[in-house]
């Protein structure tokens, strides 16, 4: 995240040197440079105007040096609101990406992060899984212990998914008993690999006796698009809760098309 703020930051710096010889000691003006900070907090969270605020300051040192620069209270106060505009951005992403219970990111936040690994896979001719997990009995397990247990079992999951999965790779409770992971870079077999890894990792690492299901589709292998890769994946979730305790690809092959 931090290489994609650097030349928005850059960019914004140099825009400002522009206006050096115009602005000079006059603090006032001076606040116009502060103004993309505060756009750039709301829309890239607080280090983001971190970065921008202090690239000011250190132009606003530098006019300082070639002359008189007063009435730096106001410069003040609006750095400050800047760095707030920046925290909460961050605290409603968080509220509106992240799923409270799991701590894993809910269906919104893995859609926008789908979006994403699907046009990088797409610009870069890399591949991209999908693999959507369920949990076996989940509607049995809340009938019988209650949802308190359920919960538990939810949370379980989430962690061992974690542990699972890669730091790049996006996971989510996609709703109810159901996660999806978004694994860029990785091909139907890689997806594969990492699937049966998460199941026999559920099946004998969790301190609850729980059995997870999973369905793996691949772009471009097996869909051309989000809403394809989505319910392809989805279909091969469906056989695999047939028989329950497995994982299943994109069953049909006449949908094949060549890898990148």
């Amino acid at each position: 995240m931090l290489k994609q703020r650097v030349p928005l930051v850059l960019a914004g710096v140099a825009i400002a040197a522009l206006f050096l010889p115009v602005i000079r000691g006059h603090a006032n003006l001076w606040l116009l440079h502060l103004v993309p900070a505060q756009i750039f907090g709301f829309y890239r969270g607080a280090r983001g105007a971190l970065l921008l605020v202090a690239a000011s300051w250190v132009l606003a040192i530098f006019t300082a040096l070639s002359g008189p620069f007063h009435g730096t209270g106001p410069l003040v106060i609006i750095s400050i609101f800047s760095l707030i505009n920046g925290f909460l951005f961050e605290k409603l992403h968080k509220r509106s990406f992240i799923d409270e219970l799991t701590g894993l990111y809910n269906r919104r936040g893995f859609i926008f992060y789908l979006d994403q690994h699907l046009a990088q896979a797409e610009r870069l001719r890399i591949p991209l899984s999908v693999a959507i997990v369920d949990i076996d009995g989940f509607k049995s397990i809340n009938d019988s212990f209650g949802h308190l247990y359920g919960d538990q079992v939810l949370c379980q999951v989430a962690r061992l998914i974690k542990e699972t999965c890669r730091a790049a790779d996006v996971s989510a409770r996609w709703g109810g008993d159901e996660f999806a992971l978004a694994l860029l870079d990785t091909s139907a077999a890689g997806a594969l690999v990492l699937a049966e890894r998460l199941r026999m990792h559920v099946e004998k690492k969790a301190s609850l006796p729980i059995t997870i299901s999973v369905g793996v589709s691949t772009f471009p292998t097996h869909a051309g698009g989000k809403e394809e890769l989505l319910a392809n994946a989805d279909r091969a979730l469906l056989l695999a809760k047939k028989d329950r305790n497995m994982v299943v690809l994109e069953p049909d092959p006449s949908r094949l098309v060549p890898q990148y």
